[in-house]
Formats: C-alpha cells, structure tokens, sequence
C-alpha cells in the first residue's frame, strides 16, 4: 500500500544525491583543467606548424626535414642543405624578443671558429620574422651518453670529457668570453669522424669578462670590482 512521505522527508536531502553532487562539483575544475591544458597543447602544436611552414626554404639552401626540440629561447630543427647534402640544425629565434640571443651566439661562433671544441656555423640571417642561426648537425649530449651508461662513465671516459670539455672552455676564456650556463645537456659530441669530439654550444648567454684589448676585467656590477678575480 502507498504510504505518502510528510513535508520534512520530501525535504531532506538524499544523501547519495549529495555525495554524487560533491564528486561531480570536484571534478568539474579538474575537467576544465584537462580540457585547457589540451587546448593550449593544440594552439602550440599549431603554433609550432605554422613555424615549420614559413621556415621550411631558407635561403633557397636549406630545407627543413622536421623540428628536434625548442624552449624559451625559440625553435631547433633538423634541415637539409641542398649545396652539399649533408644535415645541419638550425635554431630560430623572433627577431621581436626583448632579449635576443642568437645575435651573441654568431659572434661567439665567429670567435671561436678556429677552435677544436666549437661547431661549425654555416649561415647566420634574419628572414622574415626570424633569425636564423645554422650549425653542423651533433650528437648526444654528455647528459644522454651518462644516462646511456647508467649514470656512471668509465675513468677513461670521464678523463676524455674532462679534457675536452676544460679545452673549450679554455679557448673560449682566452678570447676573454665566459660561458654562462655550463651544464651536461650543453656539452655534445660530434657524428661520423667527429664522433670523439666534445662540442661546447648554446653560446646565448655568454658576455665578456674583460677588455679584449687591454684584458682590464668587467666588473660584474658597479662597485663590485673584485668580483672574478
């Protein structure tokens, strides 16, 4: 037989209602979430097609075969060059940015071109809305072969990197330059018979800690005239 509910039981709320409402309000944020993060992912993969499309010719030499990586700084890719066949990588980088680096690191190249330890550049401009720096094509960074090794490298190995690595460095302290931004994943060895070679790159934040003519040290802030020595 029908029995009808008072007022206060037609009133009170159900409780699994409540707990399905509370589970439902907690995962909508994390939902919106979701769905932003994989908006933002697709205007950046847009982002980064529209860069392949306008970068794809450069200079009527290169012609870029696929993106290998980027950051804040701009963009890398893997390119062929039509002259002599062999792949370069070119980073990019907007020629709009309040900071550029890629300027700083053509001078560096240029520096340092006669050196065992630095790449190649093949060609440095600006076209269109970027500029372009292109380099020799390297292999893997120490941060990959010691990962490759399981974290630890033999003494031969570890004698070998030291060595290079303090060679570069030297060269490129004896033109009165200081790197910056020393780290494994800036340290790469070379392909084909430059296999052995340890390069040094990623020469964007690199300033001169003395005069190159008169070797006078550039303090690093006014009034810091020790700092460096």
């Amino acid at each position: 037989m029908y029995q009808k509910k008072d007022d206060a039981q037609l009133l009170k709320p159900d409780k699994e209602q409540i707990e399905k409402k509370e589970e439902d309000d907690a995962l909508k944020p994390r939902d919106n979430e979701s769905n932003k993060k994989q908006e933002d992912h697709k205007k950046t993969e847009e982002e980064k097609e529209k860069l392949f499309e306008k970068l794809q010719i450069i200079t009527d030499r290169f012609t870029i075969v696929k993106r290998l990586g980027g950051g804040g700084f701009g963009e890398v890719f893997l390119a062929k060059d039509s002259k002599t066949g062999s792949l370069v990588a070119i980073k990019t980088e907007r020629t709009d940015v309040l900071h550029p680096q890629l300027p700083i690191e053509k001078d560096v190249f240029t520096i340092m071109s006669s050196t065992v330890n630095c790449p190649v550049m093949h060609h440095f401009g600006t076209h269109g809305e970027f500029t372009v720096l292109v380099m020799e094509l390297l292999g893997p960074s120490l941060e990959d072969l010691l990962n490759f090794c399981g974290r630890r490298f033999t003494p031969k190995t570890l004698c070998m990197v030291i060595e290079q690595g303090l060679r570069g460095l030297e060269a490129l302290h004896n033109r009165s330059i200081i790197h910056r931004d020393l780290k494994p994943e800036n340290f790469l060895l070379g392909l084909g018979k430059k296999a052995h070679v340890v390069h040094l790159i990623d020469f964007g934040l690199c300033k001169n800690y003395r005069h190159p003519l008169t070797f006078d040290h550039i303090a690093f802030r006014t009034g810091k005239t020790l700092t460096g020595v």
